[in-house]
C-alpha cells in the first residue's frame, strides 16, 4: 500500500537495567515489508561493520558486557561463545595489560561521572594467538546514564597498515630532528673552545 511506501523509519535507544546486570534493547521502527525482526536487522548492520562495537554497563566497578559485533569474532579468531566466556572473566582480556588497566580507569570514571563526555584513546588489541596486534583507535561514549549504571557505546577502528607506517616515518622524523638539535649546541659549543 501507498502508506507502507511513505513510512518513514524512526530509531530510537532503550536500555533497560534489572538486579545488577544490564539489558539492551533496541528498537527500530520499520514498516511491515522488511521480513527479519528489528533487532536482527541492527545486529547483521553491527556486525557487517569494518570497526568492532562494543556495549557495556558500568555499576561501580562491575563492568558487564551487553554485545560485541562479529568483527571482535573475525579479528580475535574466535568463537563467539569463548568470546563472551572470556569477557565476563575480564572484559578487556583482548588487549595488553597496560591497555587493561588504561580501559578500566577509563570505563570506571565515565562510570563515575554526572556528565561524561565522549572520549578516544589508542589501544591494542591481542589475537587469539597472543601474537597478533591489532593496534585500533577506540572511542567511548555513555549513552545511558540511570542512577550508579551507565551504558557505554565503544567503538575500535583498526588503524590501517598505511596510517601505522606514516606513523613510524614521523616518530623517525622526529628523533632524527631530535638528535639533530641535541648535537647542534655541543657542535657550537666545540667550534668557539676551538676559536678561543
Amino acid at each position: 500500500p501507498k502508506h507502507e511506501e511513505s513510512s518513514i523509519n524512526i530509531r530510537c535507544t532503550l536500555a533497560l537495567h534489572r538486579e545488577g546486570v544490564g539489558f539492551s534493547i533496541v528498537y527500530v521502527g520499520m514498516s511491515r515489508k522488511y521480513l527479519r525482526t528489528d533487532v536482527e536487522q541492527i545486529r547483521s548492520f553491527a556486525d557487517a561493520l569494518p570497526s568492532g562495537v562494543m556495549t557495556l554497563t558500568v555499576m561501580g566497578n562491575d563492568i558487564r558486557v551487553m554485545y560485541v559485533s562479529g568483527w571482535f569474532l573475525r579479528r580475535l579468531g574466535m568463537e563467539e561463545a569463548a568470546v563472551y566466556e572470556r569477557m565476563d572473566q575480564n572484559v578487556f582480556f583482548m588487549m595488553p595489560q597496560e591497555d587493561q588497566k588504561r580501559m578500566i580507569t577509563l570505563v570506571g570514571e565515565m562510570g563515575a561521572l554526572k556528565k561524561p563526555k565522549p572520549l578516544a584513546m589508542r589501544v591494542t588489541l591481542l589475537a587469539g594467538d597472543k601474537k597478533t596486534k591489532i593496534p585500533c583507535h577506540m572511542s567511548v561514549t555513555a549513552v545511558c546514564k540511570d542512577g550508579s549504571r551507565t551504558v557505554l557505546y565503544l567503538t575500535f577502528d583498526e588503524i590501517s597498515d598505511v596510517i601505522q607506517e606514516a606513523e613510524r616515518e614521523k616518530k623517525k622524523e622526529i628523533r632524527a630532528l631530535k638528535a639533530k638539535l641535541a648535537g647542534k649546541p655541543q657542535a657550537a659549543d666545540a667550534g668557539a673552545i676551538e676559536e678561543s
